[in-house]
């Protein structure tokens, strides 16, 4: 019996660190792949309906403002909704190690030269303003991509997930509404997924072939394109079909 215990006391243990590091991997690359997924195929939904597009909408919209608005609302969206179907308390505090590596980086690195945020500083350019502000907007920010976007991802994915243990779901019209919340999300993954591979592929069916970027041509490296596709295609993809599946294993107990 001591043994028995002793087995399953270790696999809730593995069980609640693999499923931390699930989310903690969310919070550092998950939520910002499915952001650019989505930025992306708005952008090209705007430039196909004929409405105003410039080459820098999709960094404008992604990265434009150190408050990155998409990122935090699919933070939110998507704690919320793996909150009501796994319940993991750990994602609760996905936000504590981004927390910890965003104070080391302030005590350390209080305001970085050009080769960590793209450009040099202004000379006026005060801690707060590198890391949260405008300061280093001037050009591509990776201190703030790198070490304040994390917290603000982990914590809004945890807010997310705090609501969502909030919901009471015991009843019919809580069920209908989450399935349907479930539902539009993970068709909007799939549909921003797959929607830019499936007009690839019937442009080249038709004889126009797309050009493609330098850094995406043949002459790069063989793992580039491996990576493009799971990164764009086959993580947001399945990250829609399981909240499609959710939607639909809620229609079913509901009805």
């Amino acid at each position: 019996m001591e043994s028995s215990g002793s087995d399953l006391t270790w696999r809730s243990i593995v069980k609640g660190v693999s499923a931390f590091a699930a989310h903690q991997l969310n919070v550092f690359l998950g939520i910002s792949i499915l952001s650019a997924v989505v930025v992306n195929f708005a952008v090209a939904v705007i430039y196909y309906s004929g409405g105003a597009s410039s080459p820098n909408l999709f960094r404008q919209l992604l990265t434009g403002t150190p408050f990155y608005p998409i990122h935090l609302l699919l933070a939110f969206i998507l704690g919320s909704l793996l909150s009501l179907r796994l319940r993991h308390r750990t994602m609760l505090w996905v936000w504590l190690m981004p927390l910890a590596i965003l104070l080391f980086s302030i005590i350390v690195l209080p305001i970085s030269d050009g080769r960590f945020v793209g450009t040099m500083p202004n000379s006026d350019q005060t801690v707060w303003s590198h890391y949260f502000g405008w300061g280093c907007q001037r050009g591509p920010c990776i201190n703030q991509f790198l070490v304040t976007l994390p917290f603000y991802v982990g914590s809004f994915y945890s807010l997310g997930a705090s609501l969502a243990r909030k919901v009471q779901d015991n009843y019919l019209t809580s069920k209908i509404i989450c399935s349907w919340y479930f539902a539009v999300v993970g068709s909007l993954l799939v549909l921003a997924a797959l929607a830019p591979v499936i007009v690839i592929l019937y442009l080249a069916a038709v004889g126009y072939l797309l050009p493609i970027p330098e850094w995406l041509s043949l002459t790069s490296a063989w793992w580039i394109w491996p990576l493009v596709v799971l990164c764009g295609v086959i993580f947001p993809t399945a990250m829609g079909l399981y909240l499609l599946n959710s939607a639909l294993s809620l229609r079913k107990r509901s009805g």
